[in-house]
């Protein structure tokens, strides 16, 4: 005797759905072409030293075709080395331990709009490097004794004042432990300040006049309020070409975005 209950329903699991299955996640219309499984596959043969690493990119006026970048020898550190400024990179390397990790590396010059992209995209294209066992941060010229370390833990950014001069500009270097922040790009030159605030210029409430904050320090400072700048609004001390790099337009059209546009964009930049 069968008796049927219509209102019941079954579902069989899938690659998508079923937990046993390793966690596979939805590709979001990402085509990874070919020839990044037949390099990731020399990458894990352990009888190949030729090709230790894969970088993936789009493939040029692509917006979902994934291509091959670069692969090499040298590893992690190799791949590092040869991190695009104006490419999102999708990225897997063999460790000298014998472990094989995946990441995304999204560089100053790609575009709010590609960024967002690049984002949806990352399990699509991770889901090809099979044989991951983390995905890492990375950052250039890394060595493999930082893997699996965030970008500045251990590397609290401050700004410090090195000499105020009326009539002068004010830098302000930006330092940290066990990163070297002292090159120029790190240096700050803020606009000279007026007679009437030059006493309290040091003073984190002060108001300084605007500063032009190069891109790179900017997103990693801690407390920006001690170059004057409302944390609320940092992506306002970018210059107008930064700006316009990231954020694919200009500061006039980014002020009359709505509110909740604005926030999406400045998270996605890391200036939230």
């Amino acid at each position: 005797l069968f008796i049927i209950f219509p209102f019941l329903s079954f579902t069989m699991p899938t690659l998508l759905t079923d937990p046993r299955s390793g966690g596979t996640k939805k590709s979001s219309g990402v085509n990874v072409l070919p020839i990044i499984a037949s390099t990731w596959a020399q990458v894990r043969s352990d009888t190949n030293d030729e090709s230790t690493y894969l970088l993936a990119t789009y493939n040029e006026n692509s917006k979902t075709d994934i291509t091959l970048y670069d692969t090499g020898p040298g590893g992690i550190e190799s791949a590092c080395r040869n991190l695009p400024n104006d490419k999102p990179i999708f990225g897997g390397a063999r460790l000298s331990t014998g472990r094989f990790v995946s990441f995304i590396y999204i560089g100053d010059e790609v575009g709010i709009m590609q960024r967002g992209r690049s984002s949806m995209h990352k399990n699509g294209v991770f889901n090809v490097l099979q044989g991951c066992d983390e995905e890492i941060e990375v950052w250039k010229n890394m060595i493999e004794e930082e893997v699996g370390k965030p970008a500045g833990k251990d590397d609290k950014i401050t700004v410090v004042p090195s000499f105020v001069e009326k009539g002068k500009s004010k830098t302000y270097m930006v330092q940290g432990n066990g990163n070297d922040f002292s090159s120029s790009h790190h240096k700050v030159n803020v606009a000279p300040p007026s007679a009437t605030n030059i006493d309290n210029i040091d003073n984190n409430n002060s108001k300084t006049q605007p500063c032009i904050i190069p891109y790179e320090t900017l997103k990693v400072i801690a407390d920006s309020t001690i170059l004057g700048i409302d944390p609320k609004c940092k992506e306002l001390a970018l210059c107008d070409e930064e700006f316009q790099n990231i954020f694919q337009m200009s500061k006039e059209s980014f002020a009359s975005l709505a509110s909740w546009k604005k926030t999406q964009l400045k998270k996605a930049a890391s200036l939230f």
